[in-house]
């Protein structure tokens, strides 16, 4: 019957598509607008019967146009009714008497995928195990068969002993999810670090982020008493966030040295801490050094080198420095000297923020190679006054002692992504000389170049060279005309014009661009053109997540 009606139906619409063409083709068809309106003694008049034809043949169109509606919404109440009946016969398996019908392996995917996802409350995601087997004997029997969903322990929000028990005991051999954040019980510690735990863990998650004075000190030295020595053989990721208020004299208590055995760790994210480990598995890791109230110093360059040299299968690598003053090599650091090669690094990414001590950042870089890097991102917020001009040079290039460049840092470069924001003063957001010209110095294996930057100059060379380039992304460049643009696109190589294999140009917000100059130079499928860019990009935190 359905199909039937679907044939009704397919051809009442194809009727009254014919019917609407027909009557607007000829309605305002050039001819018949010939025939309405003549010109005679310079002027023009309307043929009266040419009018009335035209306006009968309209009217008949209509009044089909008005059959064919009533067949129309004579088939849609049919197929109303059809679709009623189907949702009565498929109600017992979507609504409350249906979910009984589910079986166990199903069931058991929704509650692993809510109790994982589904609730921002962390207290309340917690104890989402509980809840679920409070609801009916078979709700209550499928949740205690399930392990996984009692593997998210946080410490912090355990209200008892009995209750750290049920979690560890119900999750069973499954691997578990821990994290310790604030102050925590001796004796929950004591129950998480036993072999039997330590041997299950596949994240573990450190947090002692405090607003009292001391008390993150104290924190600290806890966990380093209990975990200190111990071995975490399938521990996949790693979160360290020892953040709070020091003093002085206990900033230095950051950089400690844990022994701890990560034979598997893949993942490490860690704040505040640059960690004495050999981690023969880590591939992904992203370090945070912040010290907000020009606090003093927390670390060298040297210690985040040795960390590298700890890390020899390290591929992603996130950097972010913010109100940091790099502190004086001690006696002992002075043995580690030289250059550390991160031969596997592909991607890395740096975020650096306000009053970051420059000349540190630059023997940083200066003493780490990176033969296969492909892909970097630079986001410098900076305070008045500050270098930018310098840190670019820095970023992208090795500088000698005498503020002299010599070579572009990464020779395999393919992907490079600069975000680039400075405070205003008085005298306005560019004053601080840096141009696009450094990108014709890179690497010629560069494809596809980002730059968002207020800040940056027009370019001195009007003719750049960047032979391989895919795409090029343009935002807020204030100072950027369309010349160097169209040199850029259409720059001679030994393969003919960039522009035959160049795939996209975007731009957004850069007012000294013309549109119709730039598609001069290539088709406009291949430029996505906007007057403004979001204003959400200008925030601080934006930058922050690094664009």
């Amino acid at each position: 019957m359905l199909s039937s009606q679907g044939s009704h139906f397919l051809a009442a619409a194809a009727a009254v598509n014919d019917a609407v063409n027909d009557a607007v083709d000829h309605m305002f068809s050039e001819g018949c607008l010939d025939d309405l309106v003549d010109a005679k003694d310079g002027g023009f008049y309307v043929s009266t019967m040419e009018l009335k034809n035209t306006l009968l043949r309209g009217k008949a169109a209509l009044q089909t146009l008005k059959k064919l509606t009533a067949v129309l919404n004579a088939l849609l109440e049919l197929s109303e009714e059809n679709v009623n009946v189907i949702q009565t016969k498929l109600h017992p398996l979507v609504l409350q008497d249906g979910i009984n019908s589910l079986p166990d392996d199903v069931l058991s995917l929704v509650f692993e995928y809510f109790c994982a996802d589904c609730v921002d409350d962390e207290d309340a995601r917690m104890n989402l195990p509980v809840t679920l087997s409070l609801v009916s004997r078979r709700f209550r029997n499928l949740a205690l068969h399930l392990p996984r969903i009692w593997a998210n322990i946080k410490l912090g929000l355990v209200k008892s002993h009995g209750q750290l028990d049920t979690w560890l005991s119900r999750s069973k051999s499954s691997v578990l999810d821990l994290e310790i954040s604030g102050e925590v019980p001796e004796a929950f510690l004591q129950k998480v670090s036993n072999v039997a735990v330590l041997s299950r863990l596949q994240t573990l998650t450190f947090n002692t982020e405090t607003t009292s004075y001391g008390l993150t000190t104290k924190l600290v030295r806890n966990l380093l008493d209990h975990f200190d020595g111990l071995s975490f053989p399938d521990l996949d990721h790693l979160n360290i966030r020892f953040g709070g208020y020091f003093t002085e004299s206990e900033e230095g208590q950051l950089m400690f040295r844990p022994t701890w055995d990560m034979p598997n760790l893949r993942s490490l994210t860690a704040y505040n801490i640059i960690p004495k480990l050999f981690l023969p598995s880590l591939t992904h890791c992203e370090l945070s050094i912040v010290s907000y109230d020009a606090g003093p110093a927390i670390g060298s360059q040297f210690q985040l080198l040795s960390f590298f040299r700890s890390t020899p299968n390290l591929t992603h690598l996130t950097l972010r420095f913010e109100f940091v003053l790099f502190r004086e090599i001690d006696s002992e650091e002075t043995t580690l000297v030289g250059v550390t090669k991160l031969s596997n690094l592909e991607s890395l990414s740096l975020k650096i923020f306000d009053e970051v001590e420059a000349e540190g950042c630059r023997i940083l870089l200066n003493d780490i190679d990176f033969p296969v890097l492909s892909r970097l991102t630079a986001a410098i917020y900076l305070g008045e006054e500050q270098p930018l001009g310098d840190w670019i040079e820095y970023v992208l290039f090795h500088v000698n002692d005498e503020s002299v460049h010599t070579e572009a840092r990464y020779p395999m470069l393919e992907d490079l992504t600069l975000l680039l924001r400075a405070m205003k003063n008085g005298s306005g957001p560019y004053f601080f000389g840096c141009s696009l010209d450094c990108i014709s110095n890179l690497t010629p294996a560069l494809k596809h170049l980002t730059i968002d930057a207020p800040c940056i100059s027009c370019p001195l060379n009007a003719h750049p060279s960047v032979p391989n380039l895919r795409t090029l992304t343009l935002r807020r460049i204030f100072d950027l005309y369309d010349g160097y643009i169209t040199n850029l696109i259409g720059q001679e190589r030994s393969g003919g014009p960039l522009r035959n294999t160049f795939e996209k140009l975007e731009v957004a917000g850069c007012p000294e661009l013309d549109l119709e100059e730039l598609e001069k130079v290539l088709p406009k499928a291949k430029i996505c053109w906007r007057d403004r860019a979001p204003k959400y990009e200008d925030d601080y935190y934006y930058f922050l997540l690094g664009g």
